[in-house]
């Protein structure tokens, strides 16, 4: 079973939750038109495997996934659609808005 990496960031609106693959943390990624950084302080703070995510998705305002496991078990477990995130530096992200103020 994957392990994934989250960071909770609470704001007005409720919680904005960074969930990453857990070994692209921390790393940065390089492409013809940018680059990203796994930030730890973004997508840091604990470790989670696929039974806690709809638990996450259920509490969060804002849900950020970036990597190609946690977009693929969020796909399979039909939290996000099928083929809606885009690559950045060939690792998939999708921001997902859950609950509206």
């Amino acid at each position: 079973m994957d392990v994934f990496s989250v960071g909770w960031h609470n704001t007005d609106e409720g919680p904005v939750v960074g969930i990453c693959d857990a070994q692209i943390l921390g790393k940065t990624f390089s492409c013809k038109e940018t680059s990203i950084f796994i930030d730890p302080s973004f997508y840091g703070g604990s470790m989670v495997d696929e039974n806690q995510l709809d638990e996450i998705f259920s509490s969060a305002y804002i849900v950020n996934l970036l990597g190609k496991e946690i977009i693929a078990t969020c796909e399979k477990k039909r939290l996000i659609k099928k083929g809606y995130a885009k690559p950045v530096c060939g690792i998939p992200h999708i921001q997902v808005l859950l609950k509206n103020s």
